[in-house]
């Protein structure tokens, strides 16, 4: 695997940061379980992740997950006479579908190397050395390592976590309201100053420059201007992502709370999401880039539907209609509130009120989807309430008792 290649694939398109051993290896697993009789979705994924494992190639769940949905939207029958190489197939056509939609561009080379890793080599006969020092596909190693403050969605560090609704999972209702976080500072600063200063006539050492730090740390980071345009996003995503994977609420709840903490990300950054959008007007690449993010939101709301629903008939049909209905409900909120003009001391106020009517829409979309969901006549669980609210960063105790109160009213 060429350097770099890996990095930008896994970044853009959410595919698990596996090893191409590792991938072999879920492939090699999968072909037989299939085999000895019919499984649900959830048993197969356990018994793969478990023989993975066994064999000395760990793999989350959840990246097994991942890959039994890949092969879904490649339209591949988990039938008894799949095979290895057929499964690696379907699997590494969905990955060049992801990368065409996330309009990630290879030359030759590089989609050879791709194929080569996400297949784990099936599609070329061969295996990977069974010697964690001379497998063909390694992950990046100490040798190459990354600077302290730069952890990327794709780095092995970040890799999803074993989701599911059981064991110790904790439910942290209040942390999508905490003050804009730090480490959105620098790619806030580039923003900024490209929103100023105009796309093409801003070099990459000019937004090195605003964000404090040189131009191979930037690159390292961020990748190019297209990509800091969207860096905040990539830690939000895996801030729902987790979120989704340790919630105890029901399903419906629990990405009713997710995307509120998107929506309360964009208004607690009011001068960078409104930059970001300013800049998206002007340059259509960062339309299209706009589009992918969305995307990728829905496949996180989705994966957690078929994650946590009943495993009946047509429930993919379903999930995917309502993950892309709480998207786009969201969209529209955005959309609305960057058209406005900034308000003045009222802000506030205005901004809690959008929450809540935007939460309120969540609710009754979810209640809309219930039935074909989870079933007619099958009730809201009961879940801990959610308090939206929106506070300016070094809030006093006085003021954020009052806006839950306010919340809560």
């Amino acid at each position: 695997m060429q350097p770099g290649i890996e990095e930008r694939v896994t970044r853009v398109t959410d595919v698990p940061a596996l090893s191409g051993a590792q991938f072999w290896q879920v492939f090699l697993a999968m072909a037989p379980r299939l085999r000895e009789h019919p499984l649900n979705r959830t048993e197969l994924s356990r018994l793969v992740r478990d023989d993975c494992v066994s064999a000395g190639q760990p793999v989350s769940r959840n990246a097994v997950n991942f890959v039994l949905q890949g092969l879904a939207y490649a339209n591949f029958q988990l039938s008894d006479e799949a095979t290895a190489a057929g499964l690696a197939a379907a699997w590494t056509a969905n990955v060049e579908e992801l990368c065409r939609v996330a309009l990630v561009e290879f030359d030759a080379a590089e989609k050879s190397a791709v194929r080569r890793w996400v297949s784990g080599g099936l599609l070329e006969n061969t295996e990977p050395d069974n010697s964690p020092a001379q497998q063909r596909f390694p992950r990046k190693g100490p040798e190459d390592p990354l600077p302290s403050d730069a952890t990327p969605a794709w780095h092995p560090r970040t890799a999803p976590r074993e989701g599911g609704t059981s064991g110790c999972a904790t439910f942290r209702p209040m942390i999508s309201h905490l003050p804009s976080h730090h480490a959105d500072a620098p790619a806030a600063a580039a923003i900024g100053l490209l929103a100023r200063q105009g796309y093409d006539a801003t070099s990459v050492d000019d937004l090195a420059d605003a964000a404090g730090m040189s131009r191979s740390t930037f690159f390292r980071k961020f990748g190019s201007k297209e990509d800091v345009v969207f860096a905040d996003h990539e830690r939000i995503l895996r801030q729902v992502t987790d979120r989704l994977a340790e919630t105890i609420q029901e399903p419906l709840a629990a990405i009713e709370d997710a995307v509120l903490l998107v929506f309360n990300h964009h208004l607690r950054n009011q001068e960078t999401s409104r930059a970001r959008y300013e800049l998206m007007q002007a340059v259509p690449a960062l339309r299209d880039r706009e589009l992918v993010t969305s995307y990728r939101y829905e496949r996180a709301i989705l994966q957690h539907l078929l994650d946590e629903l009943p495993d009946v008939e047509h429930r993919e049909y379903k999930a995917v209609s309502f993950a892309a209905a709480a998207v786009a409900v969201h969209n529209a909120f955005l959309r609305r509130w960057l058209r406005t003009a900034p308000s003045g001391q009222e802000a506030g106020t205005a901004d809690r009120d959008r929450s809540a009517a935007l939460a309120n829409e969540l609710r009754t979309l979810s209640e809309i989807f219930r039935p074909a969901l989870l079933g007619p006549g099958t009730p809201a669980h009961a879940s801990p309430a959610v308090v939206v609210t929106v506070l300016t960063a070094g809030a006093d105790k006085d003021a954020i008792v009052q806006a839950v109160r306010d919340a809560l009213h």
